[in-house]
């Protein structure tokens, strides 16, 4: 009796080990079709460019090492399972930089895993943070101060630190991330910060100006937030030959009467310089819609000098341009019309 038990113990012992082992290659044989699943559409992606996209159906096996789980050195899709008494590493390496994004899957089961090509890398996974708004756009007068909010939102199931750096190089304008020209942040799981940009112009020139902040995060994640500042208002003329604008909102010296709606009292003075001796010039004046509301002419003098008077009546304050045109010169300005108090 004692040796039929014995036999069948060996026998137990045996389908035992050949269950474990058909076990263990069908999850390796899982891990393996999952990681070559992600790095064929890293690899797609890549070559395609920013902005491409896969989204991949991945199986993470039972019995696996979550802390080996992942990418690996920015170049490896990596999946450990435990064998035995100990880990084995399902691999690929990619010869072009892969970060991880924020839902990698690291417990077993079947997820829809995004894989997307950014500047210079590949993600897998969704984004790990983001930069809200993407783009920050306001207009200033000429010297003036502007706050704006920027906010830094981490998804990621851990710490992330993020650094973001101002990138702004314009004239008489400066820009900055809460009176500083770099800020980090280190943000817990799923946690959020707030950033204000200050902008701020002295004498500036009527125009467009652009920046960036560009964040850098410790997962290796590159992000920018764009910069669009509008400077706008009436401003004096520069030396070269373009008309120019003077305004007058005001029915006294003392500059104390409001004008909401312009009267007989206050004018426009238009002034265009370098025109052909004594041609007829045609001035025209839009709102901001781009539609005409009121045009003249006036005959330039022995210097090529234009002046027009322009009474606006019943035009309410706002944007408004200016043009003088004699056939052969087109001047043009755009100007602020505004109350005084």
């Amino acid at each position: 009796m004692s040796v039929v038990l014995l036999v069948l113990f060996f026998i137990y012992e045996i389908s035992q080990q050949r269950l474990t082992e058909s076990q263990n290659q069908y999850r390796v044989s899982q891990a393996h079709l999952s990681v070559g699943a992600l790095a064929s559409a890293a690899r797609e992606v890549y070559s395609e460019g920013a902005g491409a996209k896969r989204v991949v159906t991945v199986t993470i096996p039972e019995g696996n090492d979550a802390s080996r789980t992942g990418v690996m050195n920015e170049s490896v899709i990596n999946i450990g399972l435990f064998i035995g008494s100990g880990t084995s590493d399902v691999n690929e390496l990619a010869d072009f930089r892969i970060v991880e994004g924020a839902n990698f899957p690291k417990v077993p089961g079947t997820y829809q895993v995004s894989v997307t090509a950014y500047n210079g890398y590949v993600m897998i996974g969704d984004a790990s943070y983001t930069l809200s708004p993407g783009t920050i756009a306001l207009e200033m007068l000429s010297s003036d101060t502007e706050t704006r909010t920027l906010n830094v939102t981490s998804f990621m199931s851990s710490s992330l630190n993020v650094t973001l750096t101002m990138g702004w190089s314009n004239p008489n304008t400066t820009a900055d991330l809460n009176g500083s020209s770099a800020l980090t942040f280190t943000l817990p799981a799923g946690a959020s910060a707030s950033a204000n940009v200050n902008f701020a112009s002295t004498n500036a020139s009527l125009g467009t100006y652009l920046g960036n902040i560009y964040a850098n995060a410790s997962n290796g994640v590159n992000q920018t937030a764009y910069l669009v500042l509008q400077i706008v208002g009436a401003q004096l003329p520069p030396a070269s030959p373009v008309s120019y604008i003077l305004i007058d909102t005001f029915s006294d010296s003392g500059y104390t009467t409001a004008a909401g709606i312009f009267d007989p009292t206050e004018t426009v003075d238009i002034h265009g310089s370098n025109f052909a001796t004594s041609s007829l010039v045609t001035i025209t004046v839009r709102n901001s819609t781009g539609a005409v509301i009121h045009t003249g002419s006036n005959t330039s003098n022995s210097s090529g000098g234009v002046v027009y008077y322009w009474n606006p009546g019943a035009v309410y304050p706002g944007l408004y341009n200016a043009s003088m045109n004699d056939s052969t010169k087109l001047n043009s300005t755009t100007f602020n019309l505004t109350g005084c108090s």
